[in-house]
Order: C-alpha cells, then structure tokens, then sequence
C-alpha cells in the first residue's frame, strides 16, 4: 500500500558541459579567445529572489530554460514593463580547453546590460556596471578539470543615472530611438593569459617646442602581476 503512494521523481540534471573552441567573432581584440557559445541556460527573476535561492551555486537545472548567447530576454516585448527592465540570470557549464598548467583564465563579456554580478563555480568574480563597454574578471575559481559553472545575474532595472537616462513624453510614452534590452547582448569569451598581461597602456606625449624632441612616456600595468611600468621613449 505504502509503495502505491510513492512517487519517484527523477532529479533534473545538470547541463552538458563542452570545451571552448579557440577562436572569436571578430579579428581585433585581445589574444588568447575561446568562444563561450554553445547551449546555455536562462531563468527570470521577477521578483528578485534568485540570490536568497542561491542560483549561483544551483546545480540541477531545475526552473532554467535552454538558450544561446547573445541573448535580449526581452526581445519582442515592447510593453512598459518591458522598458522598465528586469532581472535575469544566465549559466554556462563547460570544461577547460587543454592548455599549459601555468595558464591564467580570464571571462570576457562583450556587453552585458546592465549590472553584471559574475559568479564561477558558486565563489564570486565581480560586478560590473554599464552595456556599452567590455569588461574582463579573473577567473581564479576556474577547474583545471571537471566541469566549470559560470553563473551571471543581469539587472536591466533602470535607475536614474544609467545610460542613456530614462526619458519620457507627458502621455507617458518613453522616447529615445532606443529599448532597454535585458540580458548579455555580445559574446563572451574565456581568455588564456600565459605569461603577463596588459589590463592597462597610456601614452602621455611632451613637446616643449615646434622644433623639439617628443618625449613619450608609456605606463603599462599587468592584470596578472599587478605591477607597473612606466618607460619614457625619446623621438
């Protein structure tokens, strides 16, 4: 009798993980690119609870729908709501490309809008703020083997100073020649790094004359080593 009122419920697996080939969309840009394409995952977060669920380090794919990246979740729907933003959680599960023991990982994504909170294998890479630039985190709780699960929440909520800022007509109706896309708009990238890497150059030109010598002077600081170099060149 006990057993008629047992139901077995098979446990919802977790994504397939593949390898990143090496390679990018695009020719310009850093060295070292490995396409995060392939299948994804998705989920909305309507009412913000996906932190308090612990999302970040679920991992069945219970409630996640298959998708690919680039991704808008909000593509299609022009209602005010819309508009407004949302918030949306993205996940990747893969496995590391063959490379040297000694190589460095970095994630790459090329546009995310609008707040970004990356987390790999449950531990925490960062935040970032704003669609329209590129944005690199270490990737220091990446497995050398086995699979790795890359978790991204997006929040596309519009707040006052985010850009462009929020503009409407007096009927209501929201103006700019633009729509508030949620979600990872652009490809996202794992990035090998084998021995230094540059996370920032400037290049600051001297002339004290028409006639004089230019004077440059180059500082260039590693994302690796967290080290400076500033080198003055004379032409």
């Amino acid at each position: 009798m006990l057993c008629s009122l047992l139901v077995c419920v098979a446990a919802t697996p977790a994504a397939a993980a593949d390898r990143p080939k090496p390679g990018s969309v695009y020719r310009d840009g850093p060295s070292g690119r490995y396409l995060l394409g392939g299948g994804w995952h998705h989920r909305a977060d309507p009412a913000d609870t996906g932190i308090a669920q612990r999302l970040q380090r679920q991992e069945s794919l219970a409630g996640w729908a298959p998708t690919t990246v680039p991704n808008a979740s909000n593509a299609g729907d022009f209602s005010n709501a819309s508009y407004m933003g949302s918030v949306h959680w993205y996940r990747k599960d893969f496995r590391l490309p063959r490379a040297s023991e000694a190589s460095k990982w970095v994630l790459r994504f090329e546009s995310v809008n609008y707040r970004a909170r990356v987390w790999l294998n449950g531990k925490p890479l960062g935040n970032h703020v704003g669609a329209y630039l590129p944005f690199e985190l270490r990737a220091k709780s990446v497995r050398r083997r086995g699979t790795n699960r890359l978790v991204v929440r997006v929040d596309s909520r519009r707040q006052k100073f985010d850009i462009p800022p929020l503009s409407q007509r007096a009927s209501g109706a929201f103006e700019g020649g633009w729509w508030n896309y949620n979600g990872i708009l652009r490809e996202v990238y794992l990035r090998r790094v084998d021995q230094f890497d540059f996370a920032h150059v400037a290049y600051l030109p001297s002339l004290r004359c028409r006639t004089c010598a230019a004077t440059i002077r180059v500082q260039v600081r590693s994302s690796m080593l967290g080290v400076a170099a500033i080198r003055s060149i004379r032409y």
